[in-house]
């Protein structure tokens, strides 16, 4: 934040009290009054004065000028700024415009917001969540918070949503809260997290920002956890490892333990939120650089069967793992690692390892596949494969979805798979030159019946036939430019319509 520089009045004061002591009067005799003419003196000091408090008035002006200067530069970073964060208002304004929608992988909405959204009772959610832009890092680049003042046990909080900052221009979620793990802000740029994982898991602590902004740095981190005889201990680090082998056991009772969570939620402030329906007044300018890519056209080419089947599997390799959005040019890891995740768990199974994370001892297992088996995947549908120091991009712990890229492996947390009944039907194709096709496309859901009775989905259909058919419904549109590369195809950009 910039700050006013203070003026000194010290040189005025001295000017004027060397006057005063110059300035003088002609005696008279007592009872007589006498006029005077004024003195060389007195002259001067009424000069000085009159030309005093016209350099004083030029001065004040000049400096309302630099005011009215640095506001105008400070509301234009801002439009920059938001600008920048637009991809995460978008994707904010869309849920809350039409609602959350569970089968769909979010980049910036978070468990919190999604709660919010769905379980809220608040008919207003454009005036009663927030967004702020504020430098907590200190870096010179404002981060993004999104949240909203909740009253518990009778105190009003201001809980954190998302907290996004800026990488190469493009906005990145550092923070995810939600009513289980949640952050507030302690002023100062500190941060207050409270978390739980059931019965005997209870976390809290203090952190802040990395210089840069994309990670959290804890500067205290307590929690309890059930030890192997069943009691209940209270462990501290500075390190944000939820690890009691790597963790101070501490001595203190479970109200003691309370007590000192207590004196971390007194320290909490509230934030000058500002309602995210606000947002949604921004100029033209900032909603044209948001959107970034102009869709194409050319001419119309005729699908025959064969290539309606193979186009419509191109896509469904990307519906199906839930990829909705891509640019080429404008890569998001963390979405990338979740679609190539996915879809190995779909078409690949082998690729993936199963094990525990090296250096990490909370005894959950991951799901682990190579950078070798990532570069495959990339390679065949989108034509690149990424270096170690490109993936290593993706900070571990940062991200939503629990991924981490480390020392060449992607590791995500191991689940049960999903049911994955959406498709792809192109529905027309256009050449647009450079050996590039744009395809128009619409993504359709197979019967969840039909699914779990081992139905095979018919990726020859045309889009008439998979509107006339009652077992699949039609959930999206979009269009998809593509590559053609000898045989196949190579997906440049991806997005919703």
């Amino acid at each position: 934040m910039r700050r006013k520089m203070k003026k000194s009045l010290t040189a005025v004061i001295c000017c004027i009290l060397c006057a005063m002591l110059l300035a003088g009067c002609a005696g008279a005799p007592e009872n007589e009054v006498k006029e005077e003419p004024a003195s060389a003196t007195e002259e001067a000091e009424e000069d000085w004065v009159a030309i005093n408090d016209e350099e004083k008035s030029e001065k004040k002006r000049k400096n309302r000028k630099k005011d009215e200067n640095k506001e105008e530069a400070a509301a234009a970073d801002e439009a920059d700024y938001n600008a920048l964060y637009a991809p995460v208002f978008d994707e904010v304004f869309e849920v809350l415009d039409y609602g959350f929608n569970i089968d769909r992988e979010y980049r910036y909405v978070s468990g919190g917001l999604s709660e919010k959204v769905m379980y809220s009772q608040d008919d207003d959610l454009l005036n009663s969540i927030g967004y702020v832009l504020t430098d907590l890092s200190g870096d010179g680049v404002p981060e993004l918070l999104i949240g909203s003042d909740e009253d518990y046990d009778g105190n009003a909080f201001s809980y954190i949503y998302t907290l996004c900052t800026i990488e190469d221009d493009k906005p990145v979620c550092v923070i995810a809260g939600s009513t289980r793990s949640s952050y507030n802000s302690m002023g100062d740029g500190q941060l207050y997290y409270q978390g739980s994982g059931g019965a005997s898991i209870t976390i809290f602590g203090e952190n802040h920002l990395s210089k840069d902004g994309s990670g959290i740095v804890w500067d205290d981190f307590y929690f309890t956890d059930e030890k192997e005889n069943g009691e209940i201990g209270i462990y501290y680090n500075n390190t944000g490892l939820f690890s009691a082998a790597e963790s101070e056991e501490l001595s203190i009772s479970e109200d003691e333990f309370s007590k000192k969570m207590s004196q971390y939620q007194d320290r909490c402030v509230k934030i000058p939120w500002t309602p995210i329906g606000q947002y949604r007044g921004e100029t033209s300018a900032q909603t044209e650089k948001k959107t970034g890519y102009d869709e194409p056209s050319g001419e119309e080419i005729s699908i025959n069967a064969d290539t309606q089947k193979k186009m419509n599997i191109f896509l469904s390799n990307f519906s199906e793992a839930c990829l909705f959005e891509y640019d080429k040019d404008d890569i998001d890891l963390q979405m990338l690692f979740l679609w190539v995740e996915i879809w190995s768990k779909i078409n690949k199974y082998k690729s993936i390892e199963y094990g525990p994370r090296p250096g990490d001892e909370s005894g959950e297992y991951y799901e682990k596949i190579s950078l070798e088996n990532i570069n495959k995947v990339t390679d065949r549908y989108l034509g690149f494969t990424l270096s170690d120091a490109e993936a290593s991009k993706m900070h571990a712990g940062t991200e939503p979805y629990g991924m981490f890229y480390e020392n060449g492996y992607l590791y995500a947390p191991a689940a049960d798979g999903e049911a994955r009944t959406y498709f792809s039907v192109v529905s027309k194709a256009e050449d647009i030159g450079n050996g590039k096709l744009k395809l128009c496309y619409s993504i359709f859901s197979q019967d969840l019946d039909a699914y779990f009775e081992g139905e095979q989905i018919d990726y020859s259909l045309t889009y008439e036939k998979a509107m006339a058919d009652p077992g699949y419904e039609k959930v999206e549109e979009g269009y998809a430019v593509v590559r053609a590369d000898g045989g196949s195809y190579k997906l440049e950009h991806l997005e919703e319509k």
